[in-house]
């Protein structure tokens, strides 16, 4: 006769999943989260080998999170980087093509190897943008100009939408201070915004990137789309962990990671009321209120 076997399964360190399962009210009297695998007809040691198993697979942290968020945003970036680039190699061999024409006057040969030299730059400058941004991120804060991480985000995200109908527009404040914090993670979490405001506008439209000084020492950092906006019984649930309204794809992950990174820079990432579509203000503090006690590292 098989009898069933339960084995506590308890997540150390995945504060993500944690947090989901605690806001289900399956959190524990000592603040743990264990789940209870079941088996019934399987061995004692088969049935430890499993819970094993499911306790690795579930410990996922913070960090691993964000590492598989960033390779996502990565890949579909990439796309527009490779069709870009394609683009450009085409304009350098035509020009390529017709210089080397032996009828073609010294003038007019200078001024295609301009153009020739000006498309390679180009070029470079595009890999080189994408594999800033795809490189893994290093654990340094910095003096960071926002304007610029703005500009760079839009750079990026206007590769993937050249064949999207979405336009990519920058409204930069002006003398906005400086604010402290890790570049890498701040412009992953710009350009998950602006991927997330493409997928909203699936016919075209507007992807704006603002930024503004608020009275508080705060910065704002601004991402508003022109598609249908959300919901007002989801304007919270769109934070949580594991919540997704895209059934094709994502694990719901983007948002929740977007809000955490924001916190851990001392800043809040909200989304607020818009006449049309979705607006996310990503606020942080300046650099004069960062902190006396941050330091280079």
């Amino acid at each position: 006769m098989s009898s069933k076997r339960q084995r506590p399964i308890e997540l150390r360190s995945s504060e993500l999943l944690k947090r989901a399962l605690s806001d289900a009210g399956v959190e524990g009297p000592d603040g743990k989260v264990v789940l209870i695998l079941e088996t019934e007809g399987v061995s004692a040691e088969s049935a430890d080998r499993v819970a094993s198993i499911l306790s690795d697979l579930l410990d996922v942290d913070y960090e691993q999170q964000a590492r598989l968020q960033k390779r996502a945003a990565a890949g579909e970036v990439a796309a527009g980087v490779v069709h870009e680039t394609r683009n450009i190699l085409g304009l350098i061999r035509g020009f390529a093509q017709v210089a080397l024409t032996p009828a073609i006057d010294d003038a007019k040969r200078e001024k295609l190897l301009t153009r020739l030299e000006a498309e390679t730059t180009r070029c470079m400058e595009t890999v080189a943008r994408f594999l800033h941004f795809s490189r893994d991120n290093q654990a340094t804060h910095e003096q960071i100009d926002v304007n610029a991480l703005l500009r760079e985000a839009a750079e990026l995200l206007t590769l993937h939408t050249r064949t999207r109908r979405v336009t990519i527009k920058t409204t930069l404040g002006e003398q906005i201070p400086p604010i402290w914090g890790n570049a890498g993670e701040l412009l992953q979490v710009l350009v998950n915004l602006g991927l997330n405001g493409q997928q909203a506008m699936p016919a075209g439209g507007e992807l704006e990137f603002v930024s503004t000084q608020a009275s508080d020492g705060m910065v704002s950092l601004w991402v508003n789309d022109t598609g249908a906006g959300v919901p007002a019984e989801l304007r919270e649930k769109i934070f949580e962990p594991f919540f997704t309204t895209d059934t094709k794809a994502g694990t719901g992950l983007g948002l929740s990671l977007c809000r955490q990174t924001a916190i851990a820079h001392g800043g809040t990432l909200e989304l607020r009321d818009s006449a049309t579509g979705a607006s996310f203000d990503l606020r942080l503090p300046a650099l004069r209120n960062a902190g006396a006690d941050e330091d280079a590292g």
